[in-house]
């Protein structure tokens, strides 16, 4: 399985993580639209059960600012990017959780703060990064199975041309491209 090892200890390369899933997304993703393709990530993770989304993507057009996002009542909570500290002290009170964290993002301070709330100790499959792609006859559908989840993703200004409007292609044809890349069993990278 080809991968990216990260330890913790040694420091975080979650910016080179983050560069080579943007040229795999830049592959498979036609770009349209931002608003639309948010619209369409956070239907993804509240039919995944994700109860929880953390946007600490501050500069975003659409303006979440940083802000946790209760999927189940659409209310958000803590808008700064403190917020991962909010994430932390309710990530063993709820069914599941969401970790969003945008590539305009200083990555390698979040990085830190991440690991300040969530020891490895209590999130070791942290620690490997997967780009496997599926094929068609093939699809990793392997998110179906999971709702007590960390996610974290990445994604790139619409002007930058790198992201892509999935909510029109639909969930089930749109899976198998996002699924195509995510961490180990907690950690899913999407664009």
């Amino acid at each position: 399985m080809a991968g990216l090892i990260v330890a913790p200890a040694k420091g975080l390369n979650l910016v080179g993580a983050c560069k080579e899933f943007l040229t795999e997304m830049a592959a498979l993703i036609e770009v349209t639209r931002y608003a639309r393709g948010s619209a369409w990530k956070f239907g993804f993770l509240a039919r995944r059960g994700v109860s929880y989304f953390l946007h600490s993507d501050h500069r975003s057009p659409r303006g979440y600012n940083g802000q946790t996002i209760d999927m189940k009542t659409g209310v958000c909570r803590r808008p700064d990017l403190t917020a991962i500290a909010f994430a932390a002290e309710h990530f063993q009170k709820n069914s599941s959780m969401g970790v969003y964290v945008g590539a305009a993002d200083p990555i390698d301070e979040i990085a830190k703060r991440f690991y300040a709330a969530f020891p490895t100790e209590a999130v070791p499959e942290f620690c490997q990064i997967s780009f496997d792609r599926p094929t068609d006859d093939q699809p990793d559908n392997s998110m179906r199975e999971y709702t007590n989840l960390i996610f974290v993703g990445f994604s790139e200004r619409p002007q930058q041309g790198k992201w892509g409007e999935l909510a029109n292609m639909g969930l089930d044809h749109a899976l198998p491209a996002f699924s195509s890349h995510w961490c180990s069993r907690r950690i899913y990278l999407s664009g």
